[in-house]
């Protein structure tokens, strides 16, 4: 019996070894300073996933102005003063999904639906994909980065 519980440890071990980097990270309500990615000014109760693929998606509470701004300062391409992003207003209910839909379990809402603000899409072959949309009701940003795919 103490061979087979050995054993069996020595594999679960072994196991969870190989198998951690492929495990998809969480962290919640975090200040934006601990997060790896240069947010908005003003952005504070960050919550985000990053999967092993690399998709990396992030919500915060923040200004639609300080949002707007951030989107003009390279989130995606440069855009210069007189330039405006292309950003849309949202019209219509519009399903959008959450960091928890990047993990094997969930402990919260895996999307929200926004009935008013705006989203911001950039993507190219080279640079991957950027979302932002923003709930005008709650104040809060939800941001989906997905890297470009390998030729």
């Amino acid at each position: 019996m103490g061979c087979f519980v050995a054993l069996l440890c020595l594999v679960l071990a072994t196991t969870s070894f190989w198998l951690w980097p492929w495990q998809t990270t969480v962290r919640q309500h975090l200040p934006a300073s601990e997060v790896p990615l240069i947010l908005p000014e003003g952005a504070k109760d960050v919550s985000y996933a990053i999967h092993p693929s690399g998709e990396f998606r992030l919500e915060f509470d923040v200004n639609e102005p300080e949002l707007i701004a951030w989107i003009k300062s390279g989130v995606g391409p440069t855009i210069d003063a007189d330039q405006t992003p292309y950003i849309e207003e949202i019209k219509r209910p519009t399903y959008v999904g959450r960091f928890w839909g990047l993990t094997s379990f969930s402990r919260g809402e895996r999307s929200i639906t926004i009935h008013e603000g705006f989203d911001y899409l950039y993507s190219t072959r080279e640079e991957g994909t950027i979302t932002v949309y923003f709930d005008r009701a709650s104040g809060r940003a939800y941001c989906m980065l997905v890297p470009p795919i390998p030729d």
